[in-house]
């Protein structure tokens, strides 16, 4: 009798996981947005990306609800950093200039601290696409066009000896309301500013002949779950695709923050 129980409780835990999995599998794919849009998204590469104290090399975004979940942070500066604050912005041009959505996050602690010249993967759900489509321009009512990219970038940084330092990037700060739909940022008061310098991440010479360009593209499953797969990029990052997962890196920089294994 208490076998028979226990066959009975498995094949129901069985099915609930079935039916688990596949529900998460359909709302990957039945909740995207109708039309001709595609998705990607990576470090920021504005001017002066790369002298910023703390620069985004790396970021990882998930199918489920097109979420950015992970992001690889190299600090720069001459101080360790004990949690940073990440602005994104959402383009649909080449050049990542023409901004149509853009937020904040909270400050997000670190792990442990980055030292100097170190980095850190920061697991946070940064933003979900789907979550924004209905803001994004439309042809058609409820149609997205458009080849979409969210750029990731830290604006706020707090250092271990409890001094802070802040900077807008320029697409958000110059940004014409008229044409971008901006979520303006208020920074709150910083308790003391910080005093240090900054070793801009440098490029080897040569290096970026052999630098893949490619980034992470969403496949749209047409009723079956979601994918990614890596197409060309103009800009100096790699792809690092895991399927359901996918990473866009700077060329050069440090490991990527995807593991597929």
């Amino acid at each position: 009798m208490k076998r028979l129980a226990c066959i009975a409780i498995g094949i129901v835990l069985t099915f609930a996981l079935t039916f688990s999995t596949n529900n998460t599998q359909a709302q990957n794919s039945t909740n995207l947005p109708s039309g001709k849009w595609t998705f990607t998204a990576g470090p920021y590469f504005g001017d002066g990306y790369n002298s910023r104290p703390a620069m985004v090399s790396s970021v990882m975004t998930h199918t489920q609800r097109i979420t950015v979940t992970k992001v690889q942070v190299v600090n720069n500066s001459s101080l360790p950093i004990s949690a940073v604050k990440f602005t994104w912005i959402v383009t649909d041009d080449p050049t990542c200039q023409r901004v149509l959505l853009s937020g904040t996050t909270q400050l997000v602690p670190t792990a442990k601290e980055i030292k100097p010249g170190g980095y850190s993967n920061i697991s946070f759900p940064v933003v979900s696409f789907l979550d924004l489509a209905s803001r994004l321009p439309q042809k058609e009512k409820g149609k997205l066009e458009g080849d979409f990219r969210i750029s990731v970038a830290v604006t706020e940084i707090a250092f271990s000896d409890g001094s802070s330092w802040e900077d807008m990037i320029s697409e958000v700060a110059n940004s014409d309301e008229k044409e971008a739909t901006v979520q303006r940022v208020a920074f709150r008061k910083l308790p003391r500013i910080a005093k240090f310098s900054v070793t801009p991440f440098a490029v080897p010479a040569g290096s970026l002949t052999l630098c893949a360009k490619q980034k992470c593209s969403l496949i749209q499953g047409q009723g079956l779950p979601s994918y990614y797969t890596c197409i060309e990029s103009g800009l100096n990052e790699f792809c690092t695709n895991c399927h359901t997962f996918c990473c866009n890196s700077i060329c050069n920089g440090p490991p990527p923050g995807c593991s597929c294994s």
